[in-house]
């Protein structure tokens, strides 16, 4: 079928396509509405050597070389569902992204917060952040590591304000809105095609 076919009957068919397109806009604009914005926060974290791999009065900064490997264990058991999984499900609608830092190769990982409110994402990055040490320790504990050679954690920064995002809000609306716009074009064209079928079969 031409193209300038397709444009006549839906020219013809302008009952259904009009209402069609309008009902298309009130799914849109209910859309956007209805997802809503999302507030990203993000905290970035160091690994530290314990007091024992650091020459007396030198720099703890000089000796994370060889902390790759136990940042990469305690962003697997942060991101694990015994420590993630509660602070989710009281957090309905917040995705958490935890994963070393690509910018460097030291023991620097980052936890990200996007969240349906700011006050969420502030909660949610604030028990991550607090439970890190915990977690950190828990792992020291298992392995009886004494406490002068004990790894600790300390923030390097944390988002004070949250920074809005809509991407995921203009995707669905976008989705939402071509799809309900191929829609009318489709069942227009249908609609088309059966009644001028019809109007020959009684000719």
């Amino acid at each position: 079928m031409k193209l300038a076919d397709i444009l006549s009957g839906l020219r013809r068919r302008w009952y259904i396509v009009v209402p069609g397109l309008i009902l298309a806009a009130v799914a849109v604009v209910g859309t956007w509405m209805t997802v809503g914005e999302e507030y990203e926060r993000t905290a970035t974290q160091v690994l530290l050597p314990g007091e024992s791999s650091i020459p007396e009065d030198g720099n703890p900064y000089l000796y994370i070389g060889g902390l790759g490997q136990a940042a990469d264990i305690v962003v697997r058991a942060l991101g694990s569902p015994n420590v993630l999984g509660p602070v989710l499900e009281e957090n309905p609608g917040t995705e958490v992204t935890i994963s070393r830092d690509p910018s460097t190769s030291g023991p620097v990982f980052m936890i990200t917060v996007l969240a349906p409110s700011d006050g969420a994402a502030t909660e949610v990055l604030g028990r991550l952040v607090a439970e890190t040490s915990t977690v950190l320790e828990g792992l020291q504990d298992e392995q009886g590591i004494a406490a002068r050679d004990r790894i600790t954690v300390m923030p390097v920064f944390i988002d004070e304000q949250s920074l809005v995002q809509q991407r995921n809000r203009l995707m669905i609306t976008a989705f939402v809105g071509v799809g309900a716009v191929v829609a009318v074009l489709v069942v227009a064209a249908l609609a088309d095609g059966i009644l001028l079928s019809r109007a020959r079969r009684r000719r």
